[in-house]
């Protein structure tokens, strides 16, 4: 039981050496270096590193409110819906496909409450594994359930990392900047995008919708990239009580669906719901 803080210092150690070489200051681009509770760049900018671990790197101007992003309430949601499992076959998936080619760093884009970057890292506990999300809230909630993964507030069209220094970078259910994204994977590297398959949450659609329509098939195709596989990720989940709003508040359908619908459908004891993800992965060039 003694020995488990050293680990863990191991590891944080050894992702904070890696971080120093890959971060760049959103300011001015320069990298990044850590020194005690802080990281500074040559022209000493300096980003000071929150208690719960993470480094807010998203810069005054790309900020189109306040507070961008997910908001405390669906974070937290979301939180509680991931911890009874919600992701679990995703991130297994994801594991899988990150085994087949050794890797030092893991970049997720639009991490969220951080459960796929966690079970990342409890996986491949010597990956350093970068978490962005432009959710504060999302940044801060993964930080203190991970202290051994680096997370930033950041914009996905402004990555703070220096170029071509990303073995792997995934992508769930976010918008990304596909520019960004070939800027900062290596040569060869790995990208996962994650997206909904066509029957992704089909019993949910049919209790909300009197003709619920099927999500269209994945399309994406980032120019100059390979596509290497796809995967069709299937499981079901059933919510009860509490669960099942924080279910309907992962979704769109939360803030589409009229409110008399919304109260039915919470009302139920349990829904259980086909969830369905398509896994996509590329090489870059």
């Amino acid at each position: 039981m003694k020995k488990a803080p050293i680990i863990l210092l191991h590891f944080a150690k050894l992702c904070y050496n890696l971080d120093m070489k890959i971060l760049k200051c959103p300011v001015c681009g320069k990298p990044l270096h850590r020194e005690k509770k802080s990281f500074f760049c040559d022209a000493r900018h300096c980003y000071d590193i929150a208690k719960s671990g993470y480094v807010n790197l998203l810069a005054p101007n790309q900020k189109r409110t306040p507070l961008p992003g997910d908001n405390a309430e669906m974070i937290a949601a979301r939180t509680a819906l991931m911890d009874k499992g919600y992701y679990d076959n995703l991130a297994d998936c994801v594991n899988n496909i990150l085994g087949e080619k050794p890797c030092k760093t893991v970049l997720d884009i639009g991490c969220g409450e951080g459960v796929i970057s966690r079970k990342i890292k409890e996986h491949y506990p010597e990956t350093c594994v970068l978490g962005i999300d432009i959710s504060k809230f999302a940044v801060d909630t993964a930080s203190k359930r991970c202290k051994e993964n680096l997370y930033a507030v950041a914009s996905s069209a402004a990555l703070p990392l220096l170029d071509s220094t990303v073995d792997v970078a995934i992508n769930t259910f976010a918008p990304i900047d596909q520019d960004e994204l070939k800027r900062v994977l290596v040569p060869g590297g790995i990208f996962i995008k994650i997206v909904p398959a066509p029957d992704h949450l089909w019993q949910l659609k049919e209790l909300l919708y009197e003709q619920p329509y099927k999500n269209p098939e994945p399309s994406f195709a980032p120019e100059g990239m390979t596509l290497l596989g796809k995967q069709t990720v299937n499981s079901l989940f059933t919510a009860k009580g509490k669960m099942i709003q924080n279910l309907l508040q992962m979704t769109p359908y939360y803030y589409k669906t009229p409110k008399e619908s919304i109260v039915r459908i919470t009302s139920m004891q349990e829904i259980t719901t086909l969830l369905s993800f398509c896994v996509l992965y590329f090489s870059a060039k």
